[in-house]
């Protein structure tokens, strides 16, 4: 059988903007998904970037987007 964790909640707003006030680097998307770009120095590092965000967030049950763009920068939101 397999596994199934509860869905998460959404943090609420007064959380989101005080995230936001502590960690200035990351900003609030229209969507109101917290949003980061980082910039790899290389696809490559950008590939381990991406490889070591899904392992960290796969051990807390925490998926975001992630994605690259232009080939060394990764956004990750969620």
């Amino acid at each position: 059988m397999a596994d199934f964790v509860d869905t998460p909640t959404a943090m609420p707003e007064a959380d989101i903007l005080l995230a936001i006030k502590e960690h200035p680097l990351w900003t609030l998307t229209p969507e109101g998904k917290l949003c980061r770009t980082f910039r790899a120095k290389n696809f490559k590092s950008a590939m381990d970037f991406v490889s070591a965000v899904g392992a960290v967030a796969n051990k807390y049950h925490h998926h975001p987007d992630i994605r690259i763009v232009e080939s060394k920068k990764v956004e990750v939101s969620s």
